[in-house]
């Protein structure tokens, strides 16, 4: 299912990234060789290009590609790696709730302002944060639970291999 999910939202940034591609190359053309102007390709791109970050930002979390520094996490004792990481996991769930609060809030404010070549509600600039923040939200309390569901499993394979290594978690 997670699988599933993360296709759909790649196959849906590589479709964004093409017609912003197009939006980026046909203006240039139009203008060269028609000496003629597309007047919302340019504004429509930028939001193309915002919907990609976002829902980007989401698919990142879910591949677990967010940068983080490792040095001093790689160094921890077992114990301690196992609290850091469930604290950076409720640190990004009290982030990701800010920012769908805030996403909402804004998204609803805006919502009857248009932008000015397109005439869409600039509601359309917000919304994929909302989205992308909603996606990331629920992998992180899938995270989280799976963490705490997991844990009695990893002490035991600590416990019974006296190392210290701990696969992936």
């Amino acid at each position: 299912m997670h699988n599933k999910i993360l296709s759909i939202m790649e196959y849906f940034m590589a479709v964004l990234i093409s017609i912003m591609t197009l939006l980026v190359v046909i203006p240039i053309i139009s203008r060269e060789f028609f000496n003629a102007s597309i007047v919302w390709a340019d504004e429509f791109s930028r939001l193309l290009m915002i919907w990609m970050v976002y829902i980007g930002m989401a698919a990142c979390y879910i591949r677990r590609e967010h940068i983080k520094v490792d040095v001093v996490y790689n160094i921890m004792p077992d114990l301690l790696k196992r609290i850091v990481h469930l604290f950076g996991e409720v640190l990004m769930l009290s982030v990701s709730i800010f920012l769908i609060y805030n996403s909402y809030v804004l998204t609803i404010s805006s919502w009857d302002q248009a932008l000015p070549a397109t005439g869409l509600s600039t509601g359309f600039l917000i919304l994929p944060l909302l989205i992308g923040s909603i996606i990331m939200t629920v992998y992180i309390l899938l995270n989280i639970f799976s963490d705490i569901k997991n844990k009695n499993n990893r002490e035991m394979l600590i416990d019974s291999d006296n190392s210290s290594k701990v696969e992936n978690y």
